[in-house]
């Protein structure tokens, strides 16, 4: 988890140094804007909602019988 944590600061930062101020509305737009920042786990770029263009995670759930399923 270490590289993910590394990484969540450094689009923090980024987002902060490109934002027109320190507004939480204007950091948000910044990490928006954000597209192919290299990171250590990974390469960063977000959507116009603040998602991950490019996740390389995979979300699992356990169902009622104790399957594990893939949520898509």
């Amino acid at each position: 988890y270490t590289a993910r944590a590394y990484d969540a600061v450094l689009v923090l930062v980024e987002a902060m140094s490109t934002a027109d101020s320190m507004s939480g509305a204007d950091i948000r737009d910044a990490i928006y804007a954000i597209d192919g920042l290299e990171g250590v786990a990974d390469t960063y770029s977000f959507d116009d909602k603040g998602d991950p263009t490019n996740a390389s995670y995979v979300v699992k759930e356990v169902v009622g019988d104790g399957t594990v399923v893939e949520v898509e």
